[in-house]
Order: C-alpha cells, then sequence, then structure tokens
C-alpha cells in the first residue's frame, strides 16, 4: 500500500479513522485537527482511509475529539466523496487497514462514493423566539388567556391546580404550532433537496430539525430559499443552516 505522507505508525501509536475518500482526495485541505498528528492518507488502489496518527491509550471522547471528527469529514465533503466513520474507530496499523478494512470492502466503498459524488448534506435548526410564540398562544386561546389572568396575581399555592391546567393547555398549545410550522419549513425547503431526515428537538423553544441531502449543483438554491423563509420568521423563530458537511444522516456510518 501506498501512503500520501509516507508517515509510519509506531509499535506505541495506532491510526484514528475519520473516513473513506477516493485516493485522490485533497487532505492537504486538513492537515492539522488537534486529535493527534497531521492528518494524512493512507492510500489502497482507488480508496483511501483518512487518518491520523494517536496515542492509543489516550481516551477519545472530549468535545474537541467530536469537533475534529467532524470538521475533518465536512472539510473534504465540500471537495468530493466521503464516507464516514463512526466515531472512535481506531485501528492498529498499516496491514489491519488494508485487511481489516480497505480491501474486504473495496467494492462496496467504490460504489458508494460513487452514490454520493456530487452531494453533500447541509442540516436546518429552527428554534422559537419563545416569549413571542407564547404570546400568540395566550392572545388565540380565550381558556390560556383567562387561567394567565388569574394566577397572575395570586400566590402559587393558592392556583396549584389552575396553574397545572395552565402548564397543560399552554404545552398543548405550543406542540400544535410546532407540528404546522416544522411542516411549513419542510415544504418550503424540501423541493431543494433529494431527500430529508427530521430529528427529534429539545426544549420549549425547539421547533424543528433537519438534514437535507442536496446535489452540489442545487445547493444555492436551498441557501436562498432557507433566508428568504428566516426573514419571513425573523422575530418569531431563528433558523441556523449549516453545510455543506459529510453526509452523516445518509450514508449509514462504515
Amino acid at each position: 500500500m501506498t501512503t500520501a505522507s509516507g508517515t509510519d505508525v509506531g509499535t506505541d501509536e495506532a491510526y484514528y479513522v475519520y473516513g473513506i475518500v477516493p485516493a485522490a482526495a485533497p487532505v492537504e485541505l486538513v492537515r492539522e485537527s488537534g486529535m493527534g498528528r497531521d492528518v494524512e492518507l493512507r492510500v489502497d488502489g482507488p480508496l483511501a482511509a483518512i487518518v491520523e496518527i494517536i496515542d492509543p491509550e489516550r481516551p477519545l471522547g472530549r468535545r474537541r475529539d467530536l469537533v475534529a471528527h467532524s470538521t475533518v469529514l465536512n472539510t473534504l465533503a465540500s471537495h468530493g466523496p466521503v464516507l464516514p466513520m463512526r466515531f472512535g474507530s481506531v485501528v492498529q496499523d498499516d496491514r489491519a487497514l488494508v485487511e481489516e478494512l480497505l480491501a474486504p470492502q473495496r467494492e462496496h466503498f467504490a460504489g458508494l462514493l460513487d452514490q454520493v459524488t456530487g452531494r453533500v448534506q447541509f442540516t436546518l435548526r429552527a428554534r422559537y423566539v419563545l416569549d413571542t410564540v407564547l404570546a400568540e398562544v395566550v392572545a388565540a386561546d380565550p381558556e390560556i388567556a383567562e387561567l394567565r389572568r388569574r394566577t397572575a396575581d395570586l400566590p402559587e399555592d393558592a392556583t396549584h391546580f389552575e396553574r397545572i391546567r395552565l402548564g397543560e393547555l399552554v404545552a398543548r398549545a405550543v406542540e400544535a404550532r410546532r407540528a404546522a410550522d416544522a411542516q411549513e419549513i419542510l415544504d418550503r425547503l424540501a423541493p431543494h433537496a433529494l431527500d430529508h431526515v427530521e430529528r427529534e428537538v429539545a426544549g420549549m423553544d425547539g421547533l424543528a430539525e433537519f438534514a437535507f441531502l442536496v446535489d452540489l449543483e442545487r445547493q444555492q438554491e436551498l441557501e436562498d430559499a432557507a433566508e428568504v423563509l428566516a426573514a419571513e420568521l425573523d422575530g418569531r423563530a431563528r433558523l441556523s443552516l449549516v453545510g455543506p458537511m459529510a453526509l452523516f444522516d445518509f450514508v449509514a456510518e462504515q
């Protein structure tokens, strides 16, 4: 096997494996990640593993390790197809890379790389401006408005059950708005993507989170549509579109 850098792993070292790419991938774009040494390629025929020499005794899982993992993959995904490896994938040496990872799955990896060529992922996160949405809920429901008025200036003990009822009604109303607003976001952006995955959101202010599979030729369409939508929702919700990135949600981690 040839290597992009010629660096050999030592006896007290190992390879952290970020993902699989074509042999000609521009690894020089991500020479440093902060996890170990330089990021490099270990090439086997038309394929290569994106690797970094690390101390195998050092525990992985710190925030900077997670950031490094996604940063390396996302940087290369902007310049060609990438198959992400599962976070924390470590192999002992060159022989293991070839005999246990690359060679047995050469046709599988090559086929997947062909499928994802020219495609990237964008992730959209939307969160409510909670005060605005709660004001909408109160204005739209007379029962909520009345309960809010009656409990506003009285001691909590004196309005215990009314406050429970108020909380239930507000939560139900926000959930109904969330479902409708999330569907509106999806209806506006999905036409610019090949596929999408909906993720769960947390917190009262969580509105929606979608991963979109995007053809690079239509990337600008999605970005423009998201910008228009963000302007329309300004003051009511905050939208964040992140990408292009590796296809974490659309290719099974290897």
